[in-house]
């Protein structure tokens, strides 16, 4: 079946429902966008719409600014396309084609929080801020070895800080990706569906929880190719992610961290410490140098060492 007979499925399977034309119209238009935007075929649909995919999307969608970094898209307006979404995945679902529509019960608070903070610039965490999370997972980390499931929430996070990746990335990283001698993981799978990239290892700091943390995996004799996996060995999902830093920064900062803000972190800390643009996007990820010129907001705060190697070793750096 071609997308656009998929498409005219999906929009009979509505009328039979009853919905309102509409409502069916904004439903149809937002799937067939995401079709379009995407160049999607009929062979690629269970990529484009599995759960890293969908959810990418809209975090890209949500961060999305301006030439003047005001946010593009409403949160209200980003909570109706969510609605689309789900109920194309229903049909998908319904037709076979995908197992299960995992938005059905996805807690958009996660995504989106409370809908009436809609023009609020992006947010990131100082230094000081990000200090005192680092060293609340550090305790959590050391607090929680009897617990292998315990200590992998905070050296997902960890891991998060010192590399910058997106959650996407995070969570499909194999354990043999990791090479501990090297200092790198290998075979990262960016946006786009690209794998082959690189990421450093910190070795003042990364290095000794992640090395501990990958003994406690084998000597646990977990069976997964994944690096952080859950209990039946298949991989963390990212909604299972977002728990877990929601979760971790409310007890230790008393505010909801999302992973987003990580990401604007690791890329102020860079810049503020003389980093430039270009250096930035190639360790974000990034395809061009104008999604990263974003971050330029902390010229003003420009500091000269190297806060990614010497900012977590002594308290008294932080400013």
């Amino acid at each position: 079946m071609t997308v656009e007979n998929l498409l005219i499925k999906f929009s009979e399977s509505m009328k039979i429902e009853g919905l309102s034309s509409t409502t069916m119209e904004a439903y149809l238009s937002d799937v067939r966008k995401y079709f379009v935007d995407k160049q999607i075929t009929e062979s690629q649909i269970k990529i484009f719409f599995s759960e890293d995919s969908i959810i990418n999307y809209f975090e890209n969608l949500i961060f999305k600014q301006d030439s003047k970094n005001n946010m593009v898209y409403k949160k209200t307006y980003l909570n109706k396309k969510f609605s689309s979404f789900s109920k194309f995945l229903f049909y998908l679902t319904d037709q076979k084609i995908i197992s299960s529509n995992f938005l059905e019960k996805y807690d958009r608070k996660i995504l989106f929080g409370s809908l009436d903070n809609d023009n609020k610039k992006i947010k990131y965490l100082d230094q000081k801020t990000l200090f005192k999370f680092t060293d609340s997972l550090i305790k959590h980390f050391d607090n929680n070895k009897s617990n292998f499931y315990e200590i992998k929430k905070s050296i997902m996070i960890l891991v998060l800080i010192f590399t910058g990746l997106r959650v996407s990335e995070l969570v499909n990283i194999k354990l043999d990706s990791v090479d501990l001698s090297n200092l790198v993981i290998r075979d990262i799978k960016r946006k786009g569906g690209t794998l082959g990239d690189v990421v450093p290892i910190d070795k003042e700091f990364l290095k000794n929880y992640l090395s501990e943390y990958i003994y406690m995996l084998n000597s646990n004799k977990i069976e997964s190719l994944w690096l952080f996996p859950i209990r039946n060995g298949k991989r963390t999902s990212s909604q299972l992610f977002y728990n877990y830093i929601i979760d971790l920064s409310q007890k230790a900062l008393g505010f909801k961290v999302h992973p987003h803000m990580i990401r604007h972190s690791f890329a102020t800390a860079l810049l503020s410490n003389g980093a430039s643009t270009a250096e930035v996007r190639d360790m974000l990820g990034h395809k061009t140098i104008l999604s990263t010129e974003r971050y330029e907001h902390i010229n003003k705060i420009k500091r000269k060492y190297n806060l990614i190697k010497g900012f977590y070793s002594e308290k008294n750096n932080v400013i």
